[in-house]
């Protein structure tokens, strides 16, 4: 094979002048090894890019030393907060056997795919009821009957329920939803693609809905698919089109296409060298590589084709194209000062690609060249029969532009004020459902979750502290309470409101006991259930607020996200204080009272704003405070009294098992005289104690003291009841209309524990 002579730019190169021209004199004149070469490590990089992961679980493109990234991971390690995957049946009536045990059968199908965390349903949920003077818990499913008459009393049970309705089942009974939480370590996307097609496999899949962030990855990465098997094959069409339309020759078309699908290939390895894993953006810098990967090999082509005839072609292009390239690949560098993986990977395979495809421009290419002739490129445009229309197109755009340049110079400054204008308007915003088409499942799933349930986006409040502690809880109830001022968000649960649900269904107050023995005796009947470890760690010492959001826009959920971050700033902090109130000094009384008076009415205007769809809010704050400050004295009718010494005899007969008959008529009397007296200044549990000791002193040393304070325990939770009504009819006035029976509740609750022995002052809690 006869080597190409040397033209006179190669001699030129060889004395030194040009560096340009000795680099590819190099690769020319040893271009079987070069050729061999690109061969050799496009095999390589081929084996290697088999291992190419995908992945779209934006979760991992967060920034690793971020504050909020390594706490985000912690709760996530903790609780399997985030992966969640959630099922909506639509049943037509969820509430028939048949629609029950579908459920039921879906729940337990669900429960078996590898890698669950907890699912949580209807017909697994936990149930309290009080049965005599017991509480009762079990599961919802099992209260269920199966006659028309027991299954519509469960009906009327399951709506009227907070718990339950517009969480689990929608508020019209007609759509159910599964709560399917992944495990941390696994790959949530893996997970949920098994739970959608274990769910396409039961049929109708039209009254099947699938949200959640796992889920929405695995359409994305289905509709990427289907994208990169579609949109790139057309892309690359119509760069072969152009590419034809420019050269009319095989290779004018088959070498820039070559360079790049070279370069693709090596991306692919390297990304696997890098650790970078296909994702949603990967579909376009491939069709991005042959866009503008393609643009330097045209260049040396289209010199090379323009070489006269009898002459050796030249490669003089390789500064011209070398500066070009690098203000294109500079700007894509910039990409790594983004703290979003994607981005990064994104701007890193771009500049890496296109460097590529330059040095591949300026070495393989000029090796290939050699073996062809300036006419194999490019066929030769002849005037008359075949015009060059790009270029006269081309060339009579510019006569206009010259014979107009000051019009046109004026348009575009005109042009470029307006750009500058706009640029000023310009609001980053961004919803990953947008990204799937309108009439998708997808989409239709998020819509259902945002009108009949809490929306698709998690949010999670979390807790450290002793959860045994009442004021803990108490301040986790707090915070959940003052969290409902924030629009948007729904289907609050916790471990503190599941303990603040028993006391309710058992002793009619939405609040937290007073002592860490109640509190026991409450977490007794629920520890161990599988429920639990979404919410808390099994040492009680880590614990979180789950809440759903319907805002699905970055804008949105960032403003919440600052909303909640003044809320943790003002109420929260890293230690928290209590004080006993029994042991205040009477001239703090009162101004502690102000205090408390003004955070109980800041919940309660929470509270006020979530039930009143955000027709009211902390406009009602200094209404509420001072209507509990000119609160009246709580007088106990005669009635109330005759059926509290009622009560507390039979508490003194049950409970503390006496039977004497003169000392239960001397305790019934001493408890009455409590109850007509100015309860203003009120009767703490130790001062009843006191009252009570004397007459209990003929009992066995230890018992007498152990029955007077549970008797005192007894009569203050009684009192503390008669004081959260008096106060709740005080607020009548100044809270609006028709807040519902699920606003009394909690408020009263909040009531409950303003009368409560247990004052917190100051920040509550450490948490985010």
């Amino acid at each position: 094979m006869e080597i190409p002579k040397l033209t006179p730019q190669d001699q030129e190169a060889k004395t030194g002048d040009s560096r340009w021209h000795r680099a590819q004199l190099f690769f020319r004149r040893r271009r079987l090894l070069t050729i061999i070469s690109v061969a050799v490590l496009t095999v390589i990089f081929g084996l290697i890019s088999v291992r190419l992961q995908v992945n779209n679980d934006y979760d991992t493109w967060l920034p690793e030393n971020d504050p909020v990234t390594i706490l985000y991971k912690k709760v996530n390690t903790l609780f399997s907060a985030s992966g969640v995957a959630l099922v909506v049946l639509d049943l037509g009536d969820v509430f028939t056997p048949e629609s029950l045990d579908r459920i039921a059968k879906v729940t337990g199908t669900l429960e078996g795919v590898e890698g669950v965390f907890s699912v949580l349903s209807l017909s697994n949920v936990l149930d309290f009821r009080k049965e005599g003077d017991a509480l009762e818990v079990t599961r919802l499913g099992e209260r269920a009957g199966t006659g028309p008459e027991s299954m519509g009393q469960f009906r009327k049970y399951v709506l009227d329920r907070e718990l339950y309705a517009g969480s689990l089942v929608s508020e019209d009974g007609r759509l159910a939803a599964i709560l399917v939480n992944i495990l941390d370590e696994v790959d949530e996307v893996v997970v949920a693609e098994k739970i959608k097609n274990i769910l396409e496999k039961e049929g109708n899949t039209r009254k099947i809905f699938l949200g959640g962030d796992p889920v929405y990855t695995v359409y994305i990465n289905q509709y990427m698919n289907q994208d990169l098997t579609m949109v790139a094959p057309f892309a690359i069409l119509m760069i072969l089109l152009v590419l034809f339309l420019s050269f009319r020759t095989f290779w004018g078309v088959f070498l820039p296409v070559l360079i790049v699908v070279i370069v693709s290939v090596w991306i692919s390895g390297i990304m696997v060298l890098c650790g970078w894993p296909f994702n949603v953006m990967t579909p376009a810098v491939i069709v991005l590589m042959f866009a503008m990967g393609s643009e330097y090999a045209v260049h040396v082509l289209n010199r090379f084709s323009l070489t006269p005839p009898g002459e050796k072609p030249a490669f003089d292009l390789g500064l011209p194209i070398t500066v070009s390239s690098l203000t294109t690949i500079a700007g894509l560098a910039t990409f790594a000062l983004t703290k979003i993986a994607v981005l990064k990977w994104f701007g890193f395979e771009i500049a890496i690609g296109l460097a590529l495809s330059l040095v591949l421009s300026l070495t393989l290419l000029p090796a290939i060249l050699t073996f062809l002739k300036p006419g194999q490129i490019s066929r030769p445009h002849l005037p008359d029969a075949h015009p060059d229309l790009l270029g006269l197109g081309a060339r009579r755009l510019g006569e206009l532009a010259l014979r107009h340049r000051l019009t046109l110079v004026g348009v575009f400054i005109l042009i470029l004020i307006l750009a500058v204008f706009g640029m000023s308007k310009i609001k980053t915003s961004s919803n990953i459902l947008e990204m799937l088409p309108e009439k998708s499942q997808p989409r239709e799933a998020s819509r259902i979750l945002r009108d009949h349930f809490g929306g698709s986006y998690p949010q999670t409040l979390y807790f450290e502290g002793d959860l045994n502690e009442p004021a803990v809880l108490r301040a986790m109830i707090e915070m959940e309470n003052r969290h409902h001022a924030l629009a948007g968000f729904s289907g609050y649960t916790s471990i503190a409101s599941l303990i603040a649900e028993e006391n309710y269904v058992f002793n009619g107050s939405y609040s937290i006991p007073d002592s860490r023995g109640k509190v026991a005796s409450l977490w007794l009947l629920i520890e161990g259930d599988p429920m639990l470890k979404n919410l808390v760690t099994p040492q009680h010492q880590n614990s979180i607020v789950s809440v759903y959001t319907k805002k699905e826009d970055s804008t949105e959920l960032e403003k919440a996200a600052l909303d909640v971050d003044r809320l943790i700033a003002d109420h929260a902090g890293p230690q928290l204080v209590t004080l006993d109130r029994a042991k205040i000094f009477p001239e703090a009384e009162k101004e502690l009272r102000k205090i408390e008076f003004t955070r109980a009415a800041e919940e309660i205007a929470s509270l006020a704003a979530y039930y009143s769809n955000n027709k009211t809010g902390p406009e009602l704050i200094p209404a509420v405070a001072a209507a509990l400050d000119r609160m009246p004295r709580l007088v106990v009718p005669p009635g109330e009294i005759d059926r509290m010494v009622s009560e507390t005899r039979n508490f003194i007969e049950t409970d503390l098992f006496l039977a004497d008959s003169r000392l239960k008529d001397e305790l019934g009397a001493s408890i009455r005289g409590i109850l007509a007296e100015d309860l203003e200044e009120r009767s703490w549990p130790e001062n009843l104690a006191a009252r009570f000791a004397p007459l209990l002193a003929a009992l066995p040393v230890g018992e007498g003291e152990t029955a007077a304070r549970d008797l005192a325990a007894f009569l203050a939770g009684e009192i503390r009841k008669l004081e959260t009504e008096n106060a709740f009819r005080a607020l009548s006035p100044v809270l609006p209309p028709s807040l519902g029976e699920h606003f009394a509740k909690r408020a009263q609750g909040v009531l409950g524990e303003l009368f409560g022995g247990v004052f917190r002052p100051g920040p509550d809690l450490d948490r985010a």
